[in-house]
Formats: structure tokens, C-alpha cells, sequence
């Protein structure tokens, strides 16, 4: 790897493992590693190379977050684009999640972007808990396709679709709750 400081690891339908680095974005196929980073020979490729999250579209493309914007990387042709600069830009992407339908969903300070997996925009959300912008620190889908998430609040907050809006649910007593977890057999979430 270019660097020791990895962030992220994430395992593709292909059985590929990318792991997100202070220093790009790397590609793992058991023999080599394949860097994707702005340097010399690619100065313009990312606004930044620090990668801090990774997820696969349904349609096979990875896409990550840096601290300067989002990226869609082809797998068959290995081209990288940005996501919505007009949107997006170069804001830090805190999280990126796709969900059974093939919606991706990307998490900057203050909204949650939602995009089909071609990359089209379809909505966004405010994340905003008492008053302030937060992340999405946590969030996860059950067999219904309703999402929860967490904002490293009190409070666990539920996606309405048609309202087009984050309900909060009731506050739980800790303080700073993280990942939300989706049990499958108990039909139930598990929150840290």
C-alpha cells in the first residue's frame, strides 16, 4: 500500500478489497495493488486523496468519499468522475451506503444526498438534530426498506420517504450513539 494509515476496507461483489488510505484509493485483487490517487503523473484525478469511505453501486461501480468530494470509479474501464460537483463539490464526504434498491446515499455536514445508481440525483434530507448540522454516523435498512440512522446523538432517527423528511425517534439514554446494525433473524436493529 502507499501508506499504512487505512481508513476504510471494503470487500466488492467481484471479491476485490479496496481499502481507502490517507494517500488514494487502492484496489487488492490477491496478487497486486492498483493506486488511485492525484500525483504527478495524475495531478487532477481526485481534489484530494484522503479516502475515508467506499461502496459499490448496484450497477458494479465503486464509489468513495474524500475530504474534497465524491467519486465514481468504472470497473471496466478504471475512469474515475466526480459526483455532482454542482451539489457536492468539494465538501467531505463523511459516508456512503447503498441500499436493497440500488439507491446510494452520501453523507456531508448538514444533508444526506440521495442518488440512483447511475449517479442521478433524486433528493436530499437535512441532517440536523437540535438545531445543528450533524453526519450520518450510522445507518442501516430493514426487510420493510425503512432506514434508520444516527447522528452521534441521542436519538435514532427514521427516513420518511414520502414526506420527504428524518423523523426522530424516542432518545435513548447514551449520549454519542454511532452504528446502527440491522438484524436480520430478530428482525430488530442493534445500536452501539
Amino acid at each position: 500500500l502507499p501508506v499504512n494509515a487505512i481508513h476504510v476496507a471494503f470487500k466488492d461483489s467481484e471479491g476485490y478489497i479496496w481499502y481507502g488510505t490517507v494517500n488514494g484509493l487502492c484496489r487488492d485483487d490477491g496478487y497486486d495493488i492498483k493506486v488511485f490517487r492525484s500525483d504527478i503523473h495524475t495531478p487532477e484525478l481526485l481534489k484530494d486523496n484522503l479516502v475515508g469511505c467506499i461502496a459499490e453501486s448496484l450497477t458494479g461501480n465503486i464509489w468513495f468519499g474524500t475530504d474534497k468530494g465524491a467519486y465514481v470509479l468504472n470497473k471496466s474501464t478504471y475512469t474515475i468522475k466526480p459526483l455532482d460537483e454542482m451539489r457536492i463539490g468539494e465538501k467531505r464526504i463523511a459516508a456512503i451506503y447503498t441500499t436493497n434498491n440500488g439507491d446510494m446515499w452520501i453523507s456531508c455536514f448538514g444533508v444526506l444526498y440521495r442518488y440512483d445508481s447511475n449517479g442521478v440525483y433524486l433528493d436530499s434530507f437535512p441532517i440536523i438534530s437540535n438545531g445543528k448540522k450533524m453526519y450520518v454516523v450510522g445507518f442501516a435498512e430493514n426487510v420493510d426498506k425503512e432506514i434508520y440512522l444516527t447522528m452521534g446523538t441521542k436519538q435514532v432517527f427514521r427516513i420518511d420517504l414520502e414526506q420527504k423528511r428524518m423523523e426522530p425517534l424516542d432518545e435513548l439514554q447514551n449520549n454519542n450513539l454511532t452504528e446502527v446494525v440491522y438484524d436480520i433473524t430478530r428482525n430488530a436493529f442493534w445500536i452501539s
